[in-house]
């Protein structure tokens, strides 16, 4: 858990009182390789605090194929996102690439947090802002760069994940063949 704390007090410091409540209601639930966290067509209720493994937010497009959003690592927030703000059902998937740990957090239970404890309202607040920004830069990256960019600053900015996630899920996260992405990768 102290790759938890460590991952909100770098959003806003919580108090220890914050941070007692919060462990009070996360529960533990783990995950095999393939399993899927959050299935679609369903309202996503919780978030998900990552503490071993890595995980990938991701959708089926109309011909049928993964579109990639985002990788989680251990240590890092994640839910489906759209859904757990809209309690509608959500469009996306979370499927774990290897076995993963992680502790989830209702959300009717953690807004309470938030309005008993300011620090952890705070790191929400720029949890939200961070994943705004992140997803515009994600959608910039599809739209302004090639390829062999995206995949340069996905290798460059992710060397801890490029090694644990397979060639076709790294082509579906870059929105290409794996036939494209052997050619950039032979170029390098």
């Amino acid at each position: 858990m102290h790759g938890i704390r460590h991952f909100i007090n770098q959003f806003s410091p919580i108090t220890e009182s914050a941070w007692e409540d919060l462990v009070q209601i996360m529960k533990p639930q783990k995950f095999g390789k393939g399993d899927l966290l959050i299935d679609n067509h369903r309202v996503c209720k919780k978030l998900y605090f990552l503490e071993t493994g890595l995980v990938k937010l991701y959708f089926i497009n109309g011909e049928g194929n993964d579109i990639i959003l985002r990788f989680f690592k251990e240590n890092s927030v994640f839910t489906s996102l759209e859904s757990f703000l809209t309690e509608q059902p959500t469009a996306h998937m979370i499927k774990a690439l290897e076995k993963s740990s992680v502790l989830t957090v209702e959300k009717n239970q953690f807004n309470q947090l938030c309005d008993q404890h300011p620090g952890l309202f705070l790191f929400y607040q720029k949890l939200l802002e961070q994943i705004n920004i992140n997803m515009l830069q994600r959608i910039t990256e599809l739209l302004k760069d090639d390829a062999k960019m995206r995949y340069n600053l996905f290798i460059e900015g992710n060397p801890s994940i490029a090694q644990r996630i397979s060639l076709g899920d790294l082509a579906d996260y870059l929105g290409i063949t794996q036939v494209s992405l052997s050619r950039i990768r032979a170029l390098r």
